[in-house]
């Protein structure tokens, strides 16, 4: 009974420390628009800002919006100094979907090596219905400033999908 009383008392003191490293995570703009200038050099579509971050267990997520927009570009890096390859790519996709996305259950529709930054990288593109809308994610996982493997995101409806600003925004990134 009293390993019990431990158990459980230790299981809370855990969860109070961990709850509280990720409130103590949480980013500014400000500060979110520096972690993302770390991570990689890109040029954002108009009217795109940071709005906000989150860095814990060395993963780094910044999220960046538009007002009036419903299409989010998150740039994510993780703490991973490997090649880009299949096995890489599934930990990645892993990663992101045990973060509760909405995008996790989508279907992809393409992939394609592309060079970013002089490395081998990655684009893949899903689409699927999430919250009733017809819906697109496209990611590009490439190796970041620190030689860690980074992804950038844009997921959003398929409605009004500016494809020209987001090619271009992936073709600036250095």
């Amino acid at each position: 009974a009293i390993l019990c009383v431990i158990a459980v008392a230790g299981g809370l003191i855990l969860t109070q420390f961990i709850g509280q490293a990720v409130t103590e995570s949480v980013m500014s703009p400000e500060e979110a628009q520096e972690a993302a200038k770390n991570i990689a050099t890109f040029s954002l579509p108009k009217g795109y800002s940071a709005d906000t971050g989150m860095s814990i267990l060395g993963t780094t997520v910044v999220v960046f919006k538009k007002p009036g927009s419903s299409v989010v570009i998150s740039l994510v890096e993780m703490p991973l100094q490997q090649e880009l390859n299949d096995s890489v790519v599934a930990e990645m996709e892993s990663q992101l979907s045990q973060a509760g996305s909405g995008y996790s259950n989508m279907n992809i529709v393409s992939k394609k090596e592309l060079t970013v930054r002089g490395q081998p990288a990655l684009l893949i593109v899903q689409e699927g219905n999430v919250d009733g809308a017809s819906s697109r994610q496209v990611m590009v996982i490439f190796q970041g400033n620190n030689n860690n493997l980074a992804m950038l995101s844009i997921a959003g409806p398929v409605k009004g999908w500016d494809a020209k600003a987001y090619d271009r925004m992936i073709l600036s990134i250095k």
